[in-house]
């Protein structure tokens, strides 16, 4: 048996919480009981803006999304951006384009939302209600989002302010109370990006517009869909009737084993710690120190090729050559481990343990604000069979497997 607290614990148990199937099929809905009661219980706006600022750690939707990433302006620091968010289909043509086709899933989208709130308990002709009314509103958002092909655009997306031009140029929602409640420091916040500023605009006057009891309906769905893996199988069999078979034409879930080390391996789950057990196993440091070796070879020689061109001019040599010295090489796995020993994982807990897991990492993201950016993090973890290219660090990353 593995040592309590041990990252091999943690794995072991993550795993065989998803696994036990008759334990999942025993409790049905329960594990979700708590937050379904907890957004039957909204009562205000500020409950509802409350909710959305905890979206992602329920498993839930929010109309407005929120992350922490480098910023692609100035490597050396995080930003805050806000981006549109809110679907359950996969983009806005999937809700305006026509065609048989579409037609064919919004049907069945529909469909789908009355059969996962049946789950919930409404009955039919409440779920038939409910069901109509999400699709409404989502169809209304997706009107004011932006399509693909905008938000591909760099510039267009870059739309740095601070908290107090949020609060002027984006009134009509209470943008402190938000971030306080996903748990942004106030005080680490000086710079905003707003991704989509008229798709932020629209979702805005949406929020203000709709009853509070469509936003509940709405949020019951999300919660149930969005967490169905990790529930009773005739509810994960039930989504995947939909995500699955009519919208990804796939005709049968993969082997729960197959499943359960993708949750388990996933960067944003324990794949950081199962690196270091493969790490350990099968790349001792003997084989990284030749790896580096290898890297400084190539470096040597791409020195000197720059160095004998005759057809770059000496300045343009002098900043390849910088841009050299520069360019920095991971190898095999990171310097330091990321320590997961506040998270706590148990074997009878699978719904407890994702949103564990989920909190994890949400309040990693949100304590990087205000902080220079991490340049020993790694984003791959080291058993991935492939190799990146950062251009923000200047890095080129191989993973040990």
């Amino acid at each position: 048996p593995q040592k309590p607290g041990s990252i091999e614990q943690k794995i072991a148990d993550y795993y065989a919480s998803f696994m036990d199937v008759d334990r999942l099929n025993a409790l049905g809905i329960a594990p979700l009981k708590q937050d379904l009661d907890a957004i039957a219980a909204i009562a205000s706006k500020r409950d509802l803006i409350s909710t959305f600022a905890r979206a992602d750690l329920i498993g839930t939707e929010s109309p407005i999304g929120a992350f922490v990433s480098i910023d692609r302006k100035d490597p050396n620091r995080y930003l805050l951006t806000i981006a549109q968010s809110g679907l359950g289909l996969p983009d806005r043509d999937y809700y305006l384009a026509e065609g048989e086709r579409f037609e064919k899933i919004r049907a069945a989208y529909r469909a789908h939302i009355a059969r996962m709130l049946h789950f919930a308990g409404y009955d039919d002709a409440r779920a038939a209600a409910a069901a109509d009314a999400i699709f409404k509103l989502e169809t209304e958002l997706a009107k004011v989002h932006w399509p693909r092909t905008e938000l591909r655009n760099r510039d267009k997306t870059y739309n740095v302010t601070t908290l107090d031009g949020l609060e002027k140029n984006y009134p009509g929602i209470d943008w402190r109370g938000l971030f306080t409640a996903a748990g942004v420091d106030l005080a680490k916040l000086d710079k905003i990006n707003v991704a989509p500023p008229s798709a932020v605009k629209g979702t805005l006057k949406l929020i203000d517009e709709t009853p509070l009891a469509v936003w509940k309906d709405y949020l019951t769905f999300h919660a149930i869909t969005g967490n169905a893996s990790y529930l009773s199988e005739e509810i994960d069999d039930a989504n995947f009737a939909f995500y699955g078979k009519v919208l990804s034409g796939q005709q049968a879930q993969r082997d729960r084993w197959k499943r359960a080390v993708q949750l388990v391996g996933a960067r944003d789950g324990l794949g950081e710690a199962i690196g270091q057990v493969y790490v350990a196993r099968y790349f001792p440091p003997s084989s990284k120190a030749m790896m580096v070796e290898l890297v400084e070879n190539l470096r040597r020689a791409f020195r000197e090729r720059i160095t004998n061109l005759d057809w770059m001019g000496p300045e343009t040599k002098k900043e390849a050559l910088a841009k050299l010295e520069a360019f920095r090489p991971k190898i095999g796995y990171p310097d330091k481990w990321r320590s997961f020993e506040a998270l706590e994982i148990r074997r009878d807990d699978l719904l407890g343990n994702v949103k564990r897991v989920r909190a994890f990492f949400h309040e990693d993201e949100v304590s990087r604000l205000g902080k220079p950016t991490d340049r020993d993090e790694w984003f791959m973890t080291p058993q991935t069979v492939n190799a990146y290219y950062n251009p923000q660090f200047n890095e080129i990353v191989f993973p040990a497997a």
